[in-house]
């Protein structure tokens, strides 16, 4: 049970990855779904492993999630940075 809703958490991260476009809160909303992921999978490991398949994919999809949220933190914080030199003409 823990490595199906550890696979269905690791997808559910990496589709709704479009909502890392939403400035900073996106990237924090993004971090939930693939944590869930990541720790029930690694809990279905030690439980269940004769569904190897199932968190395994789980544990994958929810570290490309967490890689995501974290890009997004790095792209935004860049943007912000560059972004508020301009327009002024000290």
């Amino acid at each position: 049970m823990l490595s199906l809703i550890s696979l269905i958490a690791g997808i559910i991260g990496v589709i709704g990855s479009p909502v890392v476009f939403i400035p900073l809160v996106g990237g924090v909303l993004q971090l939930f779904v693939p944590a869930a992921a990541i720790v029930l999978g690694f809990l279905g490991r030690s439980k269940e492993p004769a569904a190897k398949g199932m968190w395994l994919t789980g544990l994958i999809l929810g570290f490309v999630g967490v890689g995501i949220a974290l890009l997004s933190f790095l792209l935004w914080g860049m943007l912000f940075s560059i972004g508020s030199g301009y327009g002024y003409g000290y």
